[in-house]
């Protein structure tokens, strides 16, 4: 293995564009309004050298530094950075270029689509398989880290890559990591069914009145106002499943509620 070393050098705009259209194959999209702050302090003079540094892997891939690149490019002026060489592809996953990286951002560097949307999906898939089967998903009892959203994510795929593009389909008033949960999760069950249920709920095609897919679909949207739903995830949840359960049993349901406080979380059939 090389040597990791570093420097300070000073790189053009043409070397910034350079690196990101030829280097920039790992990291997350760039953040334009990071980009925006960063090239206007390099435009005024301002931009000091500090921790944050450019950092390439041995084969030249650029782990990270892709927003202070942006925005040289974007400031037009050449900047001087720290940057290291030679660093292992694998600590990419515990940068910090000043910003946190998230499950979203792991997943993404993974090759995984629509990550932003998988990331919790993976959480509650975990919360559901190994914590708590009645997906109480506030507080720190349950929360799952990084590391074990990366590793769940390898153990549910390929399954949870199609219901996450599944969910990435879905109109504004379907949440979609409870979209997607709610795929995998009724596709260990029964695959073809659960295709059809969630691409009814989505389309709205063949919901005649006492539908359980319509029924749903009536308590999502009406639950919907001003760019959210008034339903938490864990509400959203239980009522998927007793739509699922009355689906599946091929049973009319003209109405569907769900009271955390009267009724046992529901168990999918």
């Amino acid at each position: 293995m090389n040597k990791i070393y570093g420097e300070i050098a000073v790189v053009t705009p043409e070397e910034a564009q350079t690196i990101l259209n030829t280097r920039n194959t790992v990291n997350r999209p760039i953040d334009k309004r990071q980009v925006v702050r960063y090239a206007a302090s390099m435009k005024a003079g301002a931009w000091r050298i500090n921790g944050e540094c450019l950092v390439f892997a041995p084969d030249g891939t650029l782990l990270d530094g892709q927003n202070r690149l942006a925005a040289v490019v974007k400031a037009g002026v050449s900047v001087a950075f720290c940057v290291w060489y030679n660093v292992p592809e694998d600590a990419r996953s515990s940068m910090d270029s000043g910003k946190k990286r998230t499950a979203a951002d792991v997943l993404h560097f993974k090759g995984y689509r629509n990550a932003n949307i998988m990331a919790p999906i993976v959480r509650m898939a975990y919360v559901y398989d190994m914590l708590d089967r009645k997906m109480n998903l506030s507080g720190k009892a349950h929360e799952v880290n990084t590391d074990i959203i990366e590793r769940y994510a390898e153990y549910l795929n390929p399954n949870v890559a199609e219901s996450t593009a599944i969910a990435a389909s879905c109109r504004y008033y379907l949440k979609p990591s409870v979209v997607g949960f709610c795929h995998l999760i009724f596709s260990r069950k029964n695959k073809a069914l659960a295709d059809e249920f969630i691409h009814q709920l989505r389309t709205g095609e063949h919901l005649t009145e006492g539908h359980p897919v319509l029924a749903l679909f009536n308590k999502l949207i009406g639950a919907y106002r001003n760019g959210k739903s008034d339903l938490s995830a864990r509400q959203q949840i239980a009522l998927y499943i007793k739509a699922w359960n009355a689906y599946i049993a091929d049973q009319l349901l003209p109405e569907l509620s769900w009271n955390s406080k009267t009724e046992a979380f529901p168990v999918v059939a």
